[in-house]
């Protein structure tokens, strides 16, 4: 680790910790000059061990979706998988937000309303330090192309995918052979742009290492590049070729025609 390198993680740790999202990132950057210090062998691998920040970039999209929703806010998880960033959405909007997850696959909406009922008992306070009360939820059984019709243009302030197959599935297994495809992705991208907000947030995370995997990023980037109502970023590892890459698109204006119809 670089000189500094343990102060950087300490520094990105306090700032999750602490839940100052965004704005907290941005000052973790301004401040990065004071974790020049030297730091000694013992202290820098603990925090190797602690935060290594790149191996977990595919979740770093957390930072940018704290500026993008607001408590209160209606969000989407349009692959809810076992249901990880459908309980992140829960904690961001609060007990007057609402979270919408679709799926598929039966296995995975029960994964994610067992893990959302565990951290957020019907009735009860949260035993973290927000306190919230459970927001609504509203899962449902269908392909991510097709919305819930309570979703009106505008409602959204952020849309998660995760694409590919269910994780934790067995590779031989039938459930393995389930995945998103670059078609039916695409419709629910232009979907999401027009039921999202100006100043709302999609995040895309690409997983490659499957039989359509190269096809369907690729179908998302050649997507977003064309956009014209909404500013994109493809974040990826330069060094890891099956690693996930990050697509982030934050609308900056209504849709009007074209690629972003």
């Amino acid at each position: 680790m670089s000189k500094g390198g343990a102060g950087f993680c300490a520094l990105v740790n306090g700032v999750r910790a602490a839940g100052h999202g965004a704005r907290g990132v941005r000052d973790m950057w301004s401040r990065c000059a004071m974790c020049t210090q030297s730091v000694s062998a013992e202290k820098a691998k603990k925090s190797s061990a602690r935060c290594r920040v790149l191996t977990r970039s595919a979740k770093f999209w957390h930072v940018f979706a704290a500026e993008a929703v607001r408590p209160g806010d209606a969000v989407l998880d349009a692959t809810v998988g076992n249901g990880h960033d459908t309980l992140h959405l829960a904690r961001m909007v609060g007990p007057e937000g609402t979270v919408y997850g679709l799926d598929i696959q039966d296995s995975a909406l029960t994964r994610t309303r067992e893990r959302l009922d565990e951290a957020f008992p019907p009735n009860e306070l949260l035993t973290d330090s927000s306190n919230s009360l459970r927001p609504r939820i509203v899962l449902e059984k269908r392909s991510h192309e097709t919305f819930p019709e309570s979703i009106r243009d505008g409602d959204l302030a952020l849309v998660v995918y995760n694409l590919g197959f269910l994780p934790g599935t067995d590779p031989l297994g039938e459930q393995r052979r389930v995945t998103t495809r670059a078609d039916t992705t695409v419709q629910s991208l232009h979907m999401s742009l027009q039921k999202l907000r100006v100043g709302g947030l999609i995040v895309v995370t690409c997983y490659i290492g499957h039989e359509h995997g190269l096809e369907e990023q690729k179908a998302v980037l050649d997507w977003a590049t064309n956009l014209t109502t909404a500013s994109t970023v493809h974040m990826k590892w330069l060094n890891r070729d099956q690693a996930p890459s990050v697509v982030l698109i934050e609308k900056t204006a209504q849709t009007a025609s074209g690629n972003d119809a």
